[in-house]
């Protein structure tokens, strides 16, 4: 069917329920298909505070989930810092490149 849940339909064909053949799915065909590619770690400018008026902030719910080399293959570290910008960079907070 093109219209309505298709998990709806599938785990009445399947027998099973929604959520066994949703998870089912995941683990046959997304897992693997995200195994396959590379991760990597951004944070956003989402991770500020929302300034809705001088007494209130909203704080957004911070979530970061840190993918690791034993559940995804990682991307390689490719970060440099720009030439107009290295002047103010103090290499005293930073590892030496490698």
């Amino acid at each position: 069917a093109d219209f309505g849940n298709p998990w709806l339909y599938i785990s009445f064909e399947m027998q099973r329920t929604q959520d066994e053949v949703e998870d089912r799915y995941h683990d046959l065909v997304t897992k693997p298909r995200l195994k396959n590619q590379e991760c990597e770690l951004a944070i956003t400018k989402a991770a500020r505070p929302l300034l809705m008026n001088r007494r209130f902030r909203l704080l957004p719910p911070n979530l970061f989930v840190v993918p690791t080399e034993e559940h995804f293959r990682v991307c390689k570290a490719s970060f440099e810092v720009p030439a107009g910008l290295k002047e103010f960079r103090r290499p005293e907070c930073f590892a030496p490149d490698v």
